[in-house]
């Protein structure tokens, strides 16, 4: 996805982090500021150029629009780099979490404590955010993810990892991350949280290649496919279990986080797999800065 050196890669992250220390016990207003500031020191920024040439092309926006998608994409990371690791993060509540939900607009039982559901989601600068604001409206949380050890340049951040994931699985309301160490271990995992009535996260906008060519159930995007790894969603549809697609993004006109969330009513895999892309062509078209997707979206093969 992003292509630089371990010697830069570990020059901008320290760089980053002489910037989240000097900046950690200010407020969430001023953190937002220095995120703006300092966004090109973040190492996605050398990929900034791929980013906005991929969305501008692809929304038909201007090369001033696209190159601020860049800009508000790279400063969320900055951001939420500043963020976990200061108190702001581990004081967050469920009142933030009803901002964030109101915000959005989206439906109010959004997070069910008791009913098994499995909530859609893609990479973006807020999408640990997510899983806490579900957490804080109730639901028991457990995100599917890639184990920190597949991180690039691993070793350089396992620092900032451990506190990502410590910090934000606190508002879980008792869930935890669930890593994907082996595909049958994994698939039995989010089987027993469902049927429990847990909540659980995953991100969809990934595509997977299995040598044979493109998957049974790939999607469509501004005019690309890509082919998701959806084995849960065949796994929530054997169980009768909800199935939503959410996004935690941030509005930088008006400082504030949104949780965008709408049922999918479709119980099929091409059908839900369908809703999902829909819903995140619609978000980015409005917010293009909320998908990291630009930074690969060239080299999706054409739908």
């Amino acid at each position: 996805m992003i292509d630089l050196s371990e010697q830069e890669f570990v020059a901008r992250l320290r760089d980053l982090e002489w910037v989240a220390a000097a900046a950690g016990g200010l407020d969430a207003t001023e953190q937002t500021r220095v995120a703006l500031e300092s966004f090109q020191r973040h190492p996605f920024a050398v990929a900034a150029g791929r980013y906005a040439d991929n969305c501008g092309a692809a929304l038909g926006l201007s090369a001033a629009a696209a190159t601020n998608a860049a800009r508000l994409n790279l400063a969320g990371h900055a951001r939420g780099f500043i963020q976990h690791g200061s108190p702001l993060v581990r004081e967050l509540d469920a009142a933030w979490a009803r901002r964030c939900l109101d915000a959005g607009g989206g439906p109010a039982d959004v997070a069910l404590p008791e009913r098994g559901t499995l909530v859609l989601t893609w990479h973006g600068p807020e999408y640990h955010l997510l899983f806490c604001c579900l957490g804080l409206l109730g639901a028991r949380v457990f995100p599917v993810v890639a184990p920190e050890s597949a991180a690039m340049f691993h070793r350089h951040v396992a620092g900032y990892l451990k506190r990502l994931h410590d910090d934000t699985r606190r508002n879980f309301g008792g869930g935890d991350y669930v890593f994907i160490e082996d595909g049958e271990a994994t698939a039995r995992q989010v089987g027993e949280k469902l049927a429990a009535g847990a909540t659980v996260v995953a991100l969809m906008d990934n595509h997977f290649h299995d040598g044979r060519g493109q998957g049974k159930f790939s999607g469509e995007i501004f005019g690309r496919s890509t082919t998701p790894r959806a084995g849960v969603i065949k796994l929530a549809i054997a169980g009768g279990y909800r199935i939503l697609v959410a996004s935690n993004v941030f509005d930088w006109a008006a400082g504030r986080h949104c949780l965008l969330a709408r049922a999918v009513s479709e119980n099929s895999m091409r059908g839900v797999i369908d809703a999902y892309f829909r819903f995140l062509a619609e978000a980015v078209a409005r917010r293009p800065e909320c998908w990291d997707g630009w930074y690969w979206f060239d080299a999706l093969p054409a739908a």
